[in-house]
């Protein structure tokens, strides 16, 4: 499970500076898991990953990954031990997607968001911007859905929650609070 993180909180633009310190990105996620396996190394169709270690100390600081020889025919595996993380960098066919720390179960609970409560119709208008190409844009299904006054006044809660920004655009603890919310629209 992959959880959007904050491009301002302060741990996050640290993990960044010590893991990768040329990304200039604001896309980022957490990964909570035991092990990570550090796939394509090498360029492939405009795509590449590329992994750092950190520690969790205060301030955190980088650590010295092994990597594989170049034509191993392994792919390897890294166990995670609690107060260590590593950072992946992703390039899928010439898109920067962003840094995902990938942590240990021991140490989410310091790093993820506080689970969120929602209404129905907050979780619906939420995964509409979701699935949005154009902040704020509506369309007709979305009115016939729950109709236009319900509409504005849970945009107008999801804006003072921090769900949604000033121009309707679903901001990352937006898309925290609706993951693994499906509708079909």
């Amino acid at each position: 499970m992959k959880v959007h993180l904050d491009a301002n909180a302060p741990m996050v633009r640290e993990l960044a500076r010590v893991t990768f310190p040329a990304y200039a990105g604001r896309q980022f996620s957490i990964c909570v898991t035991e092990r990570v396996t550090l796939s394509g190394l090498y360029w492939d169709g405009g795509s590449r990953d590329t992994y750092a270690a950190f520690t969790l100390t205060d301030p955190p600081r980088g650590v010295e990954l092994p990597t594989p020889e170049y034509g191993s025919l392994e792919t390897p595996v890294v166990s995670l031990r609690p107060g260590f993380g590593i950072a992946e960098h992703t390039i899928f066919r010439g898109k920067d997607l962003g840094l995902t720390f990938h942590i240990h179960p021991a140490d989410a609970v310091a790093l993820l968001p506080a689970p969120v409560e929602l209404g129905e119709p907050d979780r619906l208008v939420l995964a509409m911007h979701a699935q949005l190409t154009s902040a704020g844009r509506k369309s007709v299904r979305e009115r016939e859905q729950i109709g236009e006054d319900v509409y504005v006044e849970a945009q107008a809660r999801l804006r003072s929650r921090g769900f949604l920004t000033k121009g309707n655009a679903i901001t990352p603890s937006g898309r925290n609070a609706i993951q693994g919310a499906r509708y079909d629209f």
